[in-house]
């Protein structure tokens, strides 16, 4: 897909940690469908939400990559995170998921390239799901994240008028009644943002500096690019708490164990 796109990123099994993520979703998607079926559901609605959990797992550590892109076992730690957060949520919005991580593709080019006119056009197509679940900040959050691919080093022409429509969709979708009412996060969960939301800042800092390169090759990813991603996706799971906080639980898990593995190679390096 890469000729035509600028946020596809290849699956290299040739990496432990990408074979990994596989076994594992699939282990979940086994695991929920049969757990499903054992309730007495028919064998479709039982693959359903068994083939979201699966999703929902390997979108975890697909957005960890993007979050961390330097530490391959802190996405993996976030797959688990979610699985564990599985066991006492329901399945989450995969749709949403996939939007969000294309959305940091775009900011922070771990592809190597710029998102092409094929990809914002699909990024624009499924901001209309959050927006029409409820979450109007999903427009803002969308032209920001254009505006950033248009302004950050090597910017992308031709984002603001998309960025426009980003915004339009939302006015639209707020004039139509689409908004869902606030909610309160429970003091156990709140507690659990306050401390990812400590340790992603951590992250953020190491961030000054990139090891990593893009999947096209060449130099390192630019680190103005993967920070400003990286505060893209702290930003959207602190507005999204009040519209559906188990709903981005796998996008905490991301920034949670994004934060948990900086503190893993802090205690290493004082050893």
């Amino acid at each position: 897909m890469q000729p035509v796109s600028g946020i596809a990123r290849p699956l290299d099994f040739s990496y432990p940690t990408n074979r990994a993520i596989v076994i594992f979703s699939l282990a979940v998607f086994v695991t929920r469908t049969a757990a499903t079926a054992l309730t007495g559901i028919g064998i479709v609605g039982s693959t359903i939400p068994g083939a979201a959990a699966g999703l929902a797992v390997f979108l975890a550590w697909a957005l960890g990559r993007e979050v961390d892109p330097d530490h391959a076992y802190s996405a993996l730690l976030a797959a688990a995170l979610t699985a564990a957060a599985l066991l006492v949520l329901p399945v989450f919005d995969v749709i949403t998921l996939l939007w969000l991580l294309l959305l940091l593709r775009v900011v922070n080019r771990t592809t190597g390239r710029a998102a092409t006119t094929t990809d914002v056009a699909l990024v624009l197509i499924l901001t209309l799901w959050p927006l029409r679940q409820g979450f109007l900040i999903a427009g803002p959050i969308a032209a920001a994240a254009l505006i950033l691919d248009g302004t950050l080093r090597k910017p992308a022409p031709h984002r603001i008028p998309a960025a426009a429509l980003a915004l339009a969709a939302a006015a639209t979708a707020f004039f139509a009644g689409r908004g869902t009412a606030i909610t309160t996060p429970p003091l156990p969960i709140g507690i659990t943002i306050v401390v990812a939301t400590v340790l992603f800042l951590r992250a953020i800092v190491a961030s000054s500096t990139v090891r990593s390169s893009g999947d096209g090759g060449g130099g390192p990813l630019d680190p103005g690019r993967v920070r400003a991603a990286q505060a893209l996706a702290l930003a959207t799971a602190l507005v999204a708490l009040p519209w559906n906080p188990a709903g981005v639980a796998p996008l905490w898990a991301a920034v949670l164990a994004a934060g948990i593995w900086q503190v893993w190679l802090m205690i290493r390096k004082n050893r």
